[in-house]
């Protein structure tokens, strides 16, 4: 997963985006760092308070790794989950919904990066 946010110098090689940029690990590593706490009261006034719950929850991903000179976010299925999504096809849409948190969470500390 390639993070980027506005305020950085390097261009985003991203179909999707041309604004954004790559992350290096320093700035990874402060996205990592929060991702495991509540981070709903290092908000600015301005957060709504849906973006407040987004940042509320602890989350865990992989540590931050360096490819070249940028750093990415691993997400991991380890094999405890990749039983039960084996056994269970319903713990998919659970599995995909986590995920999904996880993604609204880094949007948000992105969008507020600068201020934080």
């Amino acid at each position: 997963m390639l993070l980027s946010w506005e305020a950085s110098t390097r261009p985003y090689p991203s179909k999707s985006s041309s604004s954004g940029v790559l992350l290096e690990m320093p700035a990874m590593k402060r996205i990592y760092r929060r991702l495991m706490a509540d981070m709903s009261g290092s908000l600015p006034k301005e957060a709504s308070e849906e973006q407040r719950k987004l940042v509320a929850f602890n989350c865990f991903t992989g540590q931050p790794v360096n490819i070249a000179e940028y750093a990415v976010m691993r997400f991991a299925i380890g094999p405890a989950l990749a039983v039960e999504l084996g056994e269970d096809p319903d713990f998919l849409e659970t599995a995909l919904r986590e995920d999904r948190g996880i993604l609204d969470k880094i949007r948000v500390l992105l969008k507020y990066h600068a201020v934080m």
